[in-house]
């Protein structure tokens, strides 16, 4: 084999893995897309961050919204104070996964069995356990409701399995934001 095929396949596969970790639920956008809606509005104030909180949602939310309007106005949509066609809101929820598996332990299975040319230690397999633990995830999800009847309309969510609990900088919450952001936002139409 030669060594461009081996390094398109090894490229394939972290590719492939890298987004096993994220998950994107979202409704049919068919309800969003009948009302030809060309401009939004938030439908909550950004959170004020007065006493100088170390929070991590005093962080996340102006990114958030950044983000969002610039992957909305991307495709079209204006950003209105008030009275949008439509209006737009998040909500940020950590939570956990049980059972998931750790980034380590992707080949090894807790299981016994036959595994052709795979000699699967019991190290290796009670490493596969006490990785398999609780997961801490990142779940992101955006809701739109009709501007004038106030009913919602569309709804995405996003989980990432979290592979830094506490990121030190802001450029690791944006660039982990846009990712997921863009996963919702893509679902949508241009206005």
């Amino acid at each position: 084999m030669s060594v461009w095929k081996q390094c398109t396949i090894v490229l394939t596969l972290l590719i492939v893995g890298g987004c096993a970790s994220t998950e994107v639920d979202t409704w049919p956008v068919d309800t969003f897309s009948a009302g030809n809606y060309q401009t939004y509005s938030w439908r909550t104030e950004p959170i004020r961050n007065s006493q100088g909180s170390a929070d991590a949602i005093y962080t996340l939310d102006p990114i958030v919204r950044e983000e969002t309007d610039r992957l909305l106005k991307a495709k079209g949509y204006r950003l209105l104070e008030w009275d949008g066609d439509f209006t737009i809101d998040y909500i940020y929820a950590p939570g956990l996964v049980a059972g998931a598996k750790g980034d380590n332990a992707y080949m090894v299975s807790a299981r016994a069995g036959l595994r052709p040319n795979m000699n699967v230690s019991q190290a290796e397999r009670d490493n596969a356990i006490a990785l398999g633990t609780d997961r801490e995830t990142y779940n992101l999800a955006l809701q739109i409701n009709d501007g004038k009847k106030r009913h919602e309309v569309w709804r995405g969510v996003v989980t990432k399995i979290a592979t830094d609990i506490n990121p030190r900088s802001q450029d690791a919450v944006r660039s982990s934001a846009r990712t997921l952001l863009s996963k919702l936002t893509g679902q949508l139409p241009d206005a």
